[in-house]
């Protein structure tokens, strides 16, 4: 029977080594989201026009994240409709505001936020760009597909920016990667001893014992102790 300080060595060890990947997936996690949302804004944005066929009504789900977002001041009202698209690890969409007071319908601005949602495999941080836009924006944008140039002066009216981090996609993600890391370190040296412990071999210095792994290995000691005190 192994001594119990050997073993609260051990699990000592295994819980250290998991906080360390399940630390180092949530790195690479960051970085993979961070590099994703990158990677398409340099991406062509042509395919986006504001005054395209691609804009759909507000849907019940968009209702209802509008709900929980807590829009900023100069953004309450209602989604009126939204633009979507994708790229690889990333989610976009454009969502125009509605006032909820038919006044505020006739202020010389309109009101949208942009929703980043970035990460692969799932989604694991959502960004939330709430942008106020002048008529003389708004007419800019009408006169053609939204360039590299326009979406750089719309970014300058933005009045906040909000990172949100969607939890269930930043455990998910981070347990894969933190799996992805491990298994090039360490394991091989967990599959080693049970592959030689099928071939009857020292799971130890992988000494031939011919299968009788019972008795211990004479050449390096291996489970002698318990099988001399046994």
């Amino acid at each position: 029977m192994k001594p119990r300080g050997t073993s609260l060595r051990k699990t000592r060890r295994i819980i250290t080594r998991a906080c360390i990947f399940l630390l180092l997936g949530a790195i690479v996690n960051v970085a993979v989201a961070w590099g994703c949302v990158r990677w398409v804004e340099t991406e062509p944005t042509g395919v986006w026009h504001p005054n395209g066929a691609n804009w759909l009504p507000a849907d019940s789900e968009l209702l209802e994240w509008y709900k929980q977002s807590s829009p900023p001041k100069g953004h309450v009202g209602q989604p009126r409709n939204v633009q979507r698209w994708s790229g690889f690890g990333v989610n976009k969409a454009m969502i125009n505001i509605r006032p909820v007071r038919e006044d505020l319908a006739t202020v010389d601005t309109t009101s949208c936020v942009w929703r980043h949602r970035a990460g692969w495999p799932f989604r694991s941080a959502e960004m939330r760009i709430w942008v106020n836009v002048s008529s003389e924006v708004r007419t800019e944008l009408l006169a053609g597909p939204l360039t590299r140039a326009k979406a750089e002066n719309l970014r300058e009216k933005s009045t906040e920016t909000t990172l949100v981090v969607r939890w269930p996609g930043l455990t998910i993600n981070t347990v894969f990667y933190a799996v992805i890391l491990w298994l090039p370190i360490c394991g091989p040296s967990v599959l080693r001893p049970i592959i030689r412990r099928r071939r009857g071999r020292c799971i130890k210095c992988d000494y031939d014992l011919r299968g009788d792994l019972d008795a211990g290995c004479p050449e390096c000691g291996w489970n002698r102790e318990e099988a001399d005190t046994s």
